[in-house]
């Protein structure tokens, strides 16, 4: 009996290592990335690309942060976000308080439907609603 819980920690440890690797790894790749000189990313085949850089800078950071056009689409993506979850709000707090409390004709076949909603793969839908979006709506507003 020891032996099997034993046997079942270890694997729950290893699963658990292995879990945090996947999400910590792509962070850490990006990072390193975003830190690198130009030879310690482009090797021309001549030895691995290393683990970390030969040279570390934050030339990018200092580019990046030091640009206007940066922090204006920074503002934009966040006055988007800020309106979005406001339009939602708005919208799925009475939706869903009514969805809870009252009974009517549909309920079951809606729930349903919202349910279904979820199976279908939500990046599939991206090229479609952007381009409903972009036609149906100018957001040139937001830009000011």
């Amino acid at each position: 009996m020891d032996e099997k819980i034993k046997a079942d920690k270890i694997i729950w440890l290893l699963l658990l290592i292995l879990s945090i690797f996947l999400v910590i790894f792509p962070i850490y790749i990006m990072f390193k990335y975003s830190i690198s000189d130009r030879r310690s990313w482009i090797t021309g085949g001549e030895y691995p690309v290393p683990w970390w850089p030969f040279k570390p800078t934050f030339e990018m950071y200092r580019y990046y942060l030091g640009d206007k056009r940066f922090w204006g689409n920074g503002w934009l993506s966040l006055k988007i976000a800020l309106l979005t979850v406001t339009f939602s709000l708005v919208l799925g707090t009475p939706a869903a308080y009514s969805l809870a409390r009252f009974k009517f004709n549909g309920k079951a076949v809606l729930l349903f439907l919202i349910l279904a909603i979820r199976f279908y793969p939500d990046i599939s839908s991206v090229i479609p609603v952007s381009y409903i979006f972009n036609k149906s709506f100018s957001i040139t507003f937001l830009m000011k």
